[in-house]
């Protein structure tokens, strides 16, 4: 699993993979609105891309409300969209 992000990510949470939809080798990618304080933390995060299985958006959703964000150099209230990749890896040979 990975995050895809226009700004550096320094804190919060990373995304759990649902147990449910790793057993059932649930895969997909969610996409995010969120709004970034002068600080760097996230708000207003709202899903804007489905992955089509709710528990990888509500997952996707719940970690990206945690992130806090590299304050940028303006430092003023910005809006960007991150991608989160939910993938299940190759099993060890």
């Amino acid at each position: 699993m990975d995050i895809e992000s226009p700004r550096e990510i320094i804190g919060g949470l990373v995304p759990e993979y649902p147990r449910t939809a790793e057993i059932a080798g649930i895969q997909g990618k969610v996409t995010i609105s969120v709004d970034v304080s002068e600080e760097g933390k996230a708000f207003g995060v709202k899903v804007t891309s489905t992955s089509g299985h709710i528990e990888l958006d509500y997952a996707a959703q719940v970690a990206a409300e945690t992130l806090v964000f590299a304050p940028d150099s303006n430092n003023e209230v910005s809006a960007i969209q991150i991608v989160v990749n939910f993938s299940l890896g190759n099993p060890a040979q």
